[in-house]
């Protein structure tokens, strides 16, 4: 087998407790091939940058702080033949990581991109147990909103599963390793941040439509440890990636313009506030996953909702959507 190169970005902004078992699970992989590493640091306070120099990695600088201008540096710092980003909480689960992520690109020309899903490990916190129930850790909302992974899949070899997607009907599995070259060769090239979700949407929109889920290997990411935790989380994620972007969004949860995606937005509304069904499908996620982290759903459904709707209503961006839409 021919192991080509790899290009990796982390973004860091004092990641002191995080950064260490990140690198020590990319460079203990049995690859044969050159990982090229960029650690794009926002300007750390800690002792991020030096644990990180003890790899053989390569220190990027990111004035603007913010993660996903680090990854739009490391882009187009990049020389492997395949892209990927990690964030620096997460870890590889498996020895041939890369060899597995990289085999059906080299098989398949069609395929664009790879990716795996998200694995629990023993000493996960509750909570992220619970919203890895779901292989690409979406919210009971964002499920609700998006397809289904079986949906999405044409497809199925000894090794991995072709996802075939078009407009309107893409997983948001967003941590892929890309052929590099074609992610240059669209808007992906233009935009100031690399916005994950963006570029799955760019390179669909480009004919790229096929993407390989590798379901025997993982990416361990614990980065739910409590409903405030989750609360930080939801808030910052619609003040960075939705909210004041610099650039056109290709990715929309929803379309405002539809009036079928207002009455899927309702029935949330019903299912979360109505708090029964909440219950009763916390007891199933339960019993089906044999995990008690399963009565999460209820707690997890009403934050992350009243969170969406607390910082549209408080946001002036947010409040001008919605008196358009109403």
């Amino acid at each position: 087998m021919v192991f080509p190169s790899i290009s990796i970005a982390i973004p860091t902004l004092n990641e002191h407790d995080h950064i260490e078992h990140c690198l020590n699970s990319i460079f203990h992989q049995k690859y044969q091939g050159k990982l090229e590493v960029f650690i794009v640091d926002g300007g750390s306070t800690d002792d991020t940058v030096k644990i990180a120099k003890r790899f053989p990695v390569t220190i990027l600088r990111n004035p603007l702080r913010e993660a996903e201008y680090g990854k739009k540096i490391a882009l187009m710092k990049s020389t492997g033949k395949y892209f990927m980003i990690l964030d620096c909480d997460m870890g590889l689960v498996g020895d041939h990581w890369f060899e597995k992520m990289v085999s059906p690109l080299e098989k398949d020309t069609e395929i664009v991109g790879s990716w795996t899903r998200f694995v629990s490990l023993p000493g996960d916190a509750p909570l992220n147990r619970y919203i890895t129930f779901d292989p690409i850790q979406r919210d009971p909302l964002f499920c609700f909103l998006t397809p289904s992974t079986s949906s999405c899949i044409t497809k199925k070899y000894k090794e991995y599963w072709i996802t075939e997607y078009r407009k309107g009907k893409i997983l948001p599995a967003s941590f892929c390793l890309y052929r590099r070259k074609e992610l240059l060769t669209t808007a992906v090239a233009e935009m100031k941040k690399y916005m994950e979700l963006d570029t799955m949407v760019i390179m669909v929109e480009n004919g790229r439509t096929s993407y390989a889920y590798v379901p025997d290997i993982g990416i361990h990411h614990p980065f739910l440890t409590t409903l405030s935790n989750l609360v930080r989380k939801r808030k910052r994620n619609l003040e960075t990636m939705y909210f004041n972007q610099p650039n056109k969004r290709y990715w929309t949860w929803i379309d405002w313009s539809k009036r079928s995606e207002f009455i899927k937005l309702f029935l949330w509304l019903m299912y979360c506030y109505t708090i029964m069904p909440s219950i009763i499908v916390g007891f199933y996620k339960s019993l089906r996953y044999r995990d008690p982290a399963g009565l999460y759903e209820l707690p997890f459904n009403i934050m992350t909702t009243n969170v969406i709707i607390g910082s549209f209503i408080t946001n002036k961006e947010g409040r001008v959507l919605l008196s358009k839409t109403i």
